[in-house]
C-alpha cells in the first residue's frame, strides 16, 4: 500500500511564513538590498525543507518487528527495521511513531513508543528500538507507523504513514511475590503435596534392589545386605511436588465501572504472580474462572505458564458467565482441591462469588496486591 504523506503545520511554521510575506513587501517597498537577501533567504529555506526532507521520506521503508508478537513482563519490544531505497540521499534524523486506527482507540491502556533514527546511509539498513508498557492487558491492535522529521531547518513537519496492521497479545503482568508469600499461601491451604509413584533422587524410601556395578557405595543397605549375603541397595522415591490450584473467582464488570474493572484487573494480576511464583518455584500450577468455565490442569514448565498469562490475556472481563457444560468442567476442578490433590488458592476482588464455598482454600483479595506483591520500580514509575 502506498505511503500516505501529510504536512504537519504549527503556529511556529505560520509565524515564520508571516515574517518572510513581510520581509518580501518591505523589502519590494523600500528596495533595501539587505531586506531581499533575508527574504530570498527564508524562501530558500522553506524550499529546502520542502523538497530535501519530502524525497527523502519518500526513499524510506519501515518494516515492524514485535519480539514473539506478545507483551511480557509489562515491556513490549518493538523494532524497526529502517531501509533508505534511494542510492543517493541519506535518510536523516526521522522520527517513528505508532498511530491507532481512530483516535482514542488507546486512551488509557496504551502509550506508544517514540524512536528515532539519527542516519541510514544510502542503500543501508538499521534497526530501531522502541519501548512501551502497555497499562492494560488483551489484544492491542497497532495500526500504522508515522515516520516524520522536520530536516533540516526545523521548519514543515513532514511525515509519511505507513499502514501495517498487526495484532499483539498483552499478558497481564506476572510480578515476584513477597518473601515467603506461597510458602504461607501453601501453609493455609491444603497439602497439595503428592509422593511420588517413580523412582528418583528425593528423601522418601522407595524400594530395594540388588547391586549393580557403579551404584554409590552410600546406598548399600549393609544390614540387609549382611542377611542376604548379596549386596543390596536402597532406591528413593522421586521427590513430592506441591500442586497449585488458582481460583480466579471474579464476576462480569460493566463496562463503565471503573473501581469494578480496577478491582478485577488487580485480582488478574495477583493470580498471575502467584502462578510466576509457582513455577519458579518448582511447583506445579493451575488455574479456574469458574464464572467463564476455564480450567487448565497444573504443569511446571516456562512454557506452561506463558500458556496460563495468554489465558489470562484473552478473558473478557465484560463478558456474561456461561452457564451449561464449560461451567460443570470448572465446578468438577473445584470439587477436586477438596481431595487433597492441589492446594487451592482463591484470589478475588473481595466479594463472595461461584467459588466463594471452596473449602480450605487460601484466599487473598485484589485489596492484597500492594502488601503481597513486589513491583519494580522502574514499573511502578510508568504506572503513575
Amino acid at each position: 500500500m502506498k505511503p500516505e504523506r501529510r504536512y504537519h503545520l504549527t503556529f511556529a511554521d505560520f509565524f515564520f511564513f508571516g515574517v518572510t510575506v513581510l520581509l518580501g513587501l518591505g523589502a519590494i517597498n523600500s528596495q533595501n538590498n539587505l531586506l531581499f537577501l533575508l527574504f530570498g533567504v527564508a524562501i530558500g529555506a522553506i524550499l529546502i525543507s520542502g523538497v530535501l526532507s519530502g524525497s527523502m521520506l519518500l526513499g524510506i521503508s519501515v518494516q515492524r518487528e514485535c519480539a514473539g508478537e506478545r507483551c511480557v513482563d509489562g515491556r513490549l519490544h518493538i523494532r524497526y527495521r529502517v531501509t533508505c531505497r534511494s542510492h543517493i540521499l541519506p535518510v536523516v534524523c526521522v522520527r517513528i511513531e505508532e498511530i491507532p486506527e481512530t483516535p482514542g482507540d488507546w486512551k488509557g491502556r496504551f502509550v506508544p513508543p517514540l524512536t528515532f533514527v539519527a542516519h541510514v546511509g544510502a542503500g543501508e539498513t538499521t534497526i530501531a528500538d522502541g519501548y512501551a508498557w502497555p497499562k492494560r492487558r488483551g489484544e492491542l491492535r497497532l495500526h500504522g507507523i508515522r515516520v516524520s522529521t522536520r530536516f533540516p531547518f526545523g521548519l514543515l513537519r513532514k511525515s509519511i504513514t505507513i499502514r501495517q496492521p498487526q495484532v499483539v497479545l498483552v499478558q497481564p503482568r506476572a510480578l515476584p511475590l513477597q518473601r515467603d508469600t506461597l510458602a504461607q499461601l501453601r501453609a493455609r491451604g491444603e497439602s497439595g503435596r503428592l509422593s511420588s509413584q517413580t523412582q528418583g533422587r528425593g528423601d522418601e524410601f522407595y524400594g530395594l534392589r540388588d547391586y549393580v556395578p557403579g551404584d554409590s557405595i552410600r546406598l548399600v543397605a549393609w544390614r540387609v545386605s549382611a542377611r542376604s549375603d548379596a549386596l543390596v541397595v536402597r532406591e528413593h522415591a522421586r521427590p513430592a511436588v506441591t500442586r497449585f490450584m488458582v481460583i480466579l473467582d471474579i464476576a462480569p464488570v460493566d463496562p463503565d465501572d471503573e473501581p469494578g474493572i480496577e478491582a478485577a484487573e488487580r485480582a488478574i494480576e495477583l493470580a498471575a504472580s502467584v502462578m510466576r511464583e509457582s513455577v519458579v518455584r518448582n511447583c506445579e500450577v493451575g488455574i479456574v474462572v469458574p464464572a467463564w468455565g476455564i480450567t487448565h490442569r497444573p504443569i511446571n514448565s516456562s512454557r506452561h505458564l506463558s500458556a496460563l498469562l495468554d489465558l489470562l490475556a484473552r478473558l473478557d472481563i465484560h463478558a456474561p458467565a456461561v452457564e451449561g457444560a464449560e461451567h460443570s468442567e470448572a465446578s468438577a476442578a473445584l470439587s477436586a482441591t477438596g481431595r487433597s490433590r492441589y492446594v487451592p488458592i482463591l484470589v478475588d476482588t473481595g466479594a463472595v462469588g461461584v467459588a466463594g464455598s471452596v473449602r480450605h482454600a487460601a484466599r487473598i483479595t485484589s485489596t492484597d496486591f500492594d502488601r503481597l506483591v513486589r513491583v519494580p520500580p522502574a514499573l511502578d514509575e510508568v504506572a503513575t
